[in-house]
């Protein structure tokens, strides 16, 4: 059973992308969830695609918590190993053409 719209409902397929990339710029969930100022419980929920939908004053959080970070980076800020990482393999995966 799909869960009934409520307006103040911001349907999951459009936080998810915003959710990952937060989690990859800070490290861990844990830290995202501190960043963003929402409840751990919240963070594990949304990254293991639990909810149907995300409250709307969560969902700004997240984007405002997504934007500060991006600002952050973009200014000098040290982004994290996850990140870097991320970034590193696919740079690899794009340079063999796979």
């Amino acid at each position: 059973m799909t869960p009934r719209y409520v307006p103040s409902n911001v349907p999951w397929t459009r936080v998810a992308p915003i959710v990952r990339e937060l989690i990859d710029r800070c490290g861990s969930p844990e830290k995202a969830a501190l960043y963003a100022d929402i409840g751990m419980s919240t963070m594990y929920r949304l990254q293991r695609h639990h909810n149907a939908t995300v409250r709307r004053d969560t969902a700004q959080r997240l984007v405002a918590a997504l934007l500060r970070r991006r600002r952050e980076d973009r200014n000098g800020r040290a982004t994290s190993q996850r990140m870097v990482a991320k970034a590193q393999r696919a740079a690899k995966i794009e340079e063999r053409g796979l």
